[in-house]
């Protein structure tokens, strides 16, 4: 069951995150989808951490190392991009940062997952 629960939220992220660079920005859909981003990718930290640490404890190996903190990077830049995109008021300047950070977002967000499944591998 956890693990259909997280593979869902995964897809879910991952869709949105793709989403968020295709389709129109400024909309009510836009907001809704960078929020679920770091929503669905915060309850899968939980349910991860929950479950792995209470059935065989938290191995801290290369793999899982690279992982936290790929993913540790993109919480942060998460974070800057929806600052950025709230705090916007139509500046030019913080419109490029938004975009930029939005990238750096997604590139983490993909190479933290890449590294998640790495771990299988390494172990």
């Amino acid at each position: 069951m956890r693990l259909y629960a997280v593979l869902s939220l995964t897809i879910l992220a991952i869709v949105c995150i793709i989403l968020q660079h295709t389709r129109p920005k400024g909309t009510l859909a836009h907001y809704i989808r960078g929020f679920t981003v770091g929503g669905a990718s915060l309850l899968v930290v939980f349910i991860n951490t929950y479950f792995i640490s209470a059935q065989r404890g938290l191995t801290w190996d290369a793999g899982f190392i690279a992982h936290n903190i790929l993913g540790g990077i993109f919480f942060i830049s998460w974070i800057i991009t929806v600052s950025l995109g709230m705090g916007m008021g139509g500046s030019r300047s913080a419109r490029s940062l938004h975009g930029l950070f939005a990238y750096i977002t997604t590139i983490f967000f993909f190479l933290s997952l890449v590294a998640a499944g790495a771990i299988r591998f390494i172990r």
